[in-house]
């Protein structure tokens, strides 16, 4: 720094009168949130009357620069010029300036500690003005520390509120953009300039290990937090897009201003100063209004562009012939000239330039580079629910980042361009993942108040209703037990509507995280697009897949042993119906196809392994009824009741084996397996019928063995079969008879099980696909094709329906040379078998 001094001595006077001239626009910018307040700033419905009629102001430009830059010119210039420090308008505005804040930059991220930094280079100037100076660094120091932040505070509360009632205007009437569009960027200038302010102080405060500890002393994080950022950050992305939605509402206003009301004012500026303009400068300005004069409203209606920008390096030109030593034309002298193009270059801008004015007024990259403190302030919408439909702002501030790039240096395109991406998809990653565990939380409390709907649990009120007949005696222990037992529906009970309970809470939040995730269909960043919808919708269908197969059985501790005991296919057709019954009213909140995600899933759950490779539904009830409750039937001695349509238990079960205490008639009856059919699917049911089958072949091989080890005998029998003392020798001699009838006994439960298992199909099918079914039973029906008659009957057994055939079982017992079952044998062979079998 005292290098660049000693440089820009020759130039110090010139710098002192920029200083000057930064004076009035410096005391029309550094206002309180009081003044704002009382001077109606940024208010468009303070005078009714007034609202269709544009701001007059003869600084246009200046009014939408950023005072954050205005405060650096100051801070890096005055110590270029300390000599001629002597006006006490300047040595006020430089007071302002530290008392504002004690951080300013240097460029993006990189930032000084303002009071320090100048405080050790004017140590080094030694004169009276450093000295006034330095006093005014100590004056300032510990007031800006202590201070500043309470400005900045009701600064940004002020801008909160005048940019809510400017969106909401704008939002209602369009038309307003056109004539109060300087109010638009106003207040996108200021706002963005006081987030930046928050930025640079949060990250010294926070994270900057060369803070000055002793002025930071008791100072904690919560002092330098704005709860309400995020809103802030909205307002100002959804002022933005109502400019952008209605870009040619601005355009059509100033075309039509420009060619009248500024072409006419010009033409009365030119008329006195044409005589005396050099002949440059008049072509100059004659070029300027005949391009202003010959804009028209058909260009914009034939969709023809509209490039300004040669008229506003015409006026770059003018003001650099007119900036000469000695000019023969002084813009000083013709100030109301030069207003009145200034105004018509700013106005110009808004035809063809609208982007840049945007990026100029609400650029928000400076995020980019403090990559902590975007997510420490991202988070503050999960700590403050009246923030959580603002945290969509994040994302679409992902979208500024490339605007920090230059032309001149594209390889930080590409790393910018991915942080801006990784950023975007992380915030609407933990988006839709905290809404999914919202609506998770919210359906795993509606199943809780379902179940107390069950059955069941009647039993503790029947109780209670029984034991109070025999303890009338004992009042005080009758009101004990009634207050323990809290009927459903008392969760609606309230005195007053204010009382928020946990649902209550649960469906603000899941409302205020939609509104977020369905505020814009898309996030274009960096050739990338972004869905929050699709977010959230491969969230809810990735929870939904989970809960079924984590609701589907309870681990319990059984000897130091988890057990898994498996919910009756009714419970879990319970389940499933509640939660897709509160998933379902999620489209009220997001235009997302929630059935789609039901279809998806239940889809995958009929088959063995979802799309992850996990175990679905039907793998799990597989495992249940094939190899734990079908398996051990002859261990359980179970019989099957065909009136009751049911299974039974009829020998006592081990209470210490946990396969053994399961009640086959539990599971196994005509409105579980109708659930069961239900849950699984067609899919699912023909797998576990593929499953029942092979049970069936098993058992038939084992009597097949045992029939070929007495085939002899059984012979023997066939032919003694009128000699009774011969049949009672040779009925001694047959071996293994116990195991063929088990393996009859086994083979018929499974038969009976697999015959309720397709008679609870058909139904479902016939209640969920009743044209369907029809078609299949006419067409099975009529067409009678012997060498289509397998296919016929295969076709039918998948829909459930009875067929003379059971195809299963005949292509399991046909196939030949199979690695599973080895069933070759001559068809001559077979039949004695056959026969042999029926004489066992």
């Amino acid at each position: 720094m005292k290098k660049l001094a000693e440089d820009f001595v020759p130039h110090s006077k010139l710098i002192y009168e920029c200083l000057q001239s930064l004076v009035p626009i410096y005391k029309q910018k550094n206002v309180t949130a009081e003044e704002m307040r009382r001077n109606l700033m940024l208010n468009l419905s303070a005078c009714p009357n007034l609202m269709l009629q544009p701001p007059f102001t003869d600084t246009i430009n200046c009014d939408i620069l950023s005072f954050d830059q205005i405060e650096r010119w100051v801070v890096f210039t005055t110590p270029l010029c300390i000599g001629y420090m002597q006006h006490q308008e300047c040595l006020e505005m430089f007071r302002n300036v530290l008392l504002n804040g004690h951080v300013h930059v240097l460029y993006r991220d990189d930032t000084i500690i303002t009071h320090e930094f100048l405080f050790k280079f004017l140590e080094l100037v030694k004169n009276s003005s450093a000295k006034k100076l330095i006093e005014i660094v100590k004056d300032t120091q510990l007031a800006s520390f202590q201070n500043a932040r309470y400005t900045h505070r009701e600064k940004r509360q002020f801008l909160r509120s005048a940019l809510r009632e400017m969106s909401l205007l704008f939002t209602d009437q369009p038309g307003l953009l056109g004539p109060k569009a300087l109010y638009l960027f106003m207040g996108l200038s200021m706002a963005r300039d006081e987030i930046h302010w928050l930025l640079r102080h949060q990250y010294l405060h926070w994270f900057d290990p060369a803070k000055p500890n002793k002025l930071t002393k008791g100072m904690a994080k919560e002092d330098w937090m704005d709860k309400s950022l995020p809103e802030l950050l909205f307002l100002i992305e959804e002022l933005r897009t109502l400019a952008r939605k209605y870009f040619q509402v601005i355009q059509r206003y100033y075309v039509e201003y420009l060619c009248g009301a500024d072409s006419c004012t010009l033409n009365q500026q030119m008329e006195q100063v044409l005589n005396i303009l050099p002949e440059d400068e008049a072509i100059l300005l004659s070029s300027f209004h005949s391009t202003v004069s010959s804009l028209s409203v058909k260009q914009i209606e034939n969709n023809e562009s509209i490039n300004l920008r040669p008229l506003r390096l015409d006026w770059f030109r003018f003001q650099t012939y007119t900036s000469v030593i000695r000019p023969t034309f002084s813009l000083t002298r013709n100030s109301t000239l030069a207003k009145t193009i200034n105004t018509i270059s700013f106005h110009s801008k808004l035809v063809d330039f609208i982007d840049e004015v945007l990026t100029e007024t609400s650029d928000l990259s400076l995020f980019c580079f403090y990559p902590n403190l975007f997510f420490e302030n991202f988070h503050i919408c999960f700590e403050y629910p009246s923030q959580l439909r603002y945290s969509i702002a994040f994302p679409l501030l992902c979208s500024h980042f490339m605007s920090c790039t230059h032309e001149l240096c594209p390889e930080e395109r590409q790393f910018i361009g991915r942080k801006s991406i990784d950023f975007a998809s992380k915030v609407i990653d933990d988006m839709a993942r905290e809404t999914k565990d919202i609506i998770a939380q919210i359906c795993d409390k509606h199943c809780e108040l379902n179940l107390q709907l069950d059955p069941m649990q009647s039993l503790p009120f029947l109780l209670d209703h029984l034991k109070k007949k025999h303890r009338k005696d004992n009042k005080k222990q009758n009101q004990q037990q009634q207050t323990s037992l809290v009927k459903p529906g008392s969760e609606s009970i309230r005195f007053n509507r204010e009382e928020m309970n946990f649902l209550d809470k649960m469906n603000m939040a899941l409302s205020e995280w939609c509104f977020a995730l369905n505020y814009t269909h898309s996030i274009t960043i960096w050739e990338f697009t972004f869905f929050p919808k699709e977010y959230l919708y491969t969230k809810l269908e990735s929870l939904f897949n989970k809960i079924l197969v984590q609701k589907c059985y309870v681990e319990v501790n059984e000897k130091n042993e988890k057990v898994r005991v498996y919910l009756r296919p009714t419970e879990m057709l319970n389940i499933i119906e509640s939660y897709m019954k509160i998933m379902l009213t999620i489209e009220n909140h997001v235009h997302i196809d929630i059935t789609k995600a039901f279809n998806n899933v239940l889809g995958q759950q009929s088959q063995l392994i979802d799309s992850n490779g996990n175990a679905t539904l039907t793998r799990h009830y597989c495992d249940l009824y094939i190899d734990k409750l079908l398996r051990n039937i002859e261990r359980n001695h179970v019989i099957y009741l065909p009136s009751q349509k049911s299974f039974l238990s009829a020998g006592k079960s081990d209470p210490s084996h946990h396969i053994e205490s399961i009640q086959h008639e539990n599971y196994i009856n005509y409105n579980e397996m109708s659930a069961l059919c239900e849950i699984i699917g067609v899919v699912g049911a023909k797998y576990m019928i593929e499953q029942v089958n092979g049970l069936i072949y098993e058992n038939l091989i084992k009597l097949k063995a045992i029939v070929s080890q007495n085939k002899e005998i059984l012979q023997s029998l066939r032919i003694n079969f009128d000699r009774p003392d011969m049949m009672k020798e040779l009925y001694k001699r047959l071996e293994n008879v116990d195991l063929a009838l088990v393996s009859l006994l086994n083979i018929g439960i499974y038969l009976a099980f697999k015959s309720l298992l397709t008679e609870c199909l058909h139904e479902v099918l016939e209640k969920r696909l009743p044209y369907l079914m029809l078609s299949a039973e006419e067409f099975s029906k009529n067409f009678k094709d012997p060498k289509f008659e397998l296919l016929i009957n295969e076709m039918s057994s998948s829909c459930g329906s009875q067929t003379s055939i059971d195809t299963g079982l005949y292509q399991i017992i046909k196939t030949p040379n199979s690695s599973r079952f080895n069933f070759k044998v001559k068809k001559k062979q077979i039949k004695k078998i056959g026969i042999v079998k029926i004489i066992f």
